[in-house]
């Protein structure tokens, strides 16, 4: 049996958008150690920063923050990433 949903709290709501844009922020401004780093934890370059990037900015905009085209990542992702089903 599935439990019904937990509606969350528009405060919850928004301040889940923030964090995801200070997260998004912070990749950005470290973006090379940062990057390495994420590709050792994943083990595999398909999943690198700037689809983390674009993955945090699209969970933002569905929590109804506003989206914000200066935090598109600036270097592209890898070519094998349109392989891998993330």
């Amino acid at each position: 049996m599935t439990d019904p949903p937990t509606p969350l709290d528009p405060a919850d709501i928004a301040e889940l958008g923030e964090l995801m844009q200070f997260l998004d922020a912070w990749l950005a401004r470290d973006h090379e150690n940062l990057d390495q780093s994420l590709i050792r934890f994943v083990g595999h370059h398909a999943y690198n920063i700037n689809r983390l990037r674009e993955d945090l900015g699209r969970f933002a905009v569905l929590l109804g923050a506003e989206p914000d085209p200066s935090s598109q990542p600036t270097q592209q992702p890898s070519p094998d990433a349109a392989d891998v089903p993330f």
